[in-house]
């Protein structure tokens, strides 16, 4: 009998120290997946932590190289203080005879904008700069002054001294868009089609923007119109006016209450869309 219970006793107090050990284990498993877990946390940061550093390091460097740029150039400074050019000449190369003149002040104030240089531009090309747009001139007139850049690529430019790139705004090619002549490679079928690839779209006598999303922003929705045989009898007064640059064309969209009208130098093209006086005057976001 007393043996019985001494072996029970025995049994129990096993149990009671096994059940201790599987908890402390437990315990420690627990302890050691939240000291895992706290260590990626440390090792992302610190991954963080060194690129931000890196990135700052280039960005300061980058500050540093325009800087000196204009120490020894200091002209480049007038891009980047907003300068109020008198004119801009577009050409597609030195001595171009298809030179446009840009001296309308609406348009100037909009491209003082393209100009502005983030930073240095670094172009390790292994045939040199590949690019999908028309590489353009554009010579700045400050009085009798002048000054040359050349647009390379979307947002770079080489200024300065030859070998010196800089990003601007990736919209930088587009007055050439709007005034040059068109490559022969580029075509664009019909007048929705040219007005969404065109390089500048205006709007009355209020602005000027070089964006290509503004410019399909504008005319996209009228895919959604219906384009009429003939003009509408009473279409009513024009809402607003927006012109389109498309490579030396001027494209005009005269927008009514409940129909909108497009035209070129030789045609025009009705639609009818309700709502248009609405839908067609607000600015995208």
């Amino acid at each position: 009998m007393i043996r019985g219970l001494i072996i029970i006793l025995i049994s129990a107090l096993t149990l009671i120290g096994c059940s201790r050990s599987d908890e402390r284990d437990n315990h420690l498993e627990l302890l050691q997946a939240q000291i895992d877990e706290m260590q990626a946390i440390i090792a992302e940061k610190d991954a963080a932590i060194k690129r931000l550093t890196e990135e700052l390091a280039e960005r300061e460097s980058e500050d540093s190289s325009l800087d000196e740029a204009i120490r020894e150039v200091p002209w480049l400074d007038k891009l980047n203080v907003y300068t109020e050019w008198d004119k801009v000449v577009i050409r597609r190369h030195e001595n171009d005879p298809a030179a446009a003149i840009v001296d309308d002040p609406l348009f100037l104030e909009s491209i003082k904008w393209l100009l502005h240089i983030k930073r240095a531009a670094i172009a390790e090309y292994p045939n040199g700069i590949q690019t999908d747009i028309e590489p353009y001139l554009y010579e700045l007139y400050e009085g009798d002054r002048q000054y040359v850049i050349l647009v390379v690529d979307r947002g770079v430019i080489e200024a300065g001294r030859d070998g010196w790139y800089w990003e601007v705004d990736p919209g930088i090619h587009l007055p050439g868009v709007a005034f040059m002549p068109r490559p022969p490679h580029v075509r664009h079928d019909g007048l929705i089609a040219k007005m969404a690839a065109s390089g500048a779209v205006r709007r009355g006598d209020q602005y000027v923007m070089f964006s290509s999303f503004r410019a399909q922003s504008r005319i996209a929705p009228l895919t959604e119109g219906r384009r009429l045989e003939e003009q509408p009898e009473d279409p009513g007064e024009i809402t607003e006016r927006f012109t389109f640059y498309y490579y030396g064309e001027e494209l005009v969209m005269d927008v009514y209450d409940n129909h909108v009208k497009l035209s070129d130098a030789t045609s025009d093209e009705w639609y009818e869309y309700e709502g248009a006086g609405v839908q067609f005057t607000v600015e995208a976001g």
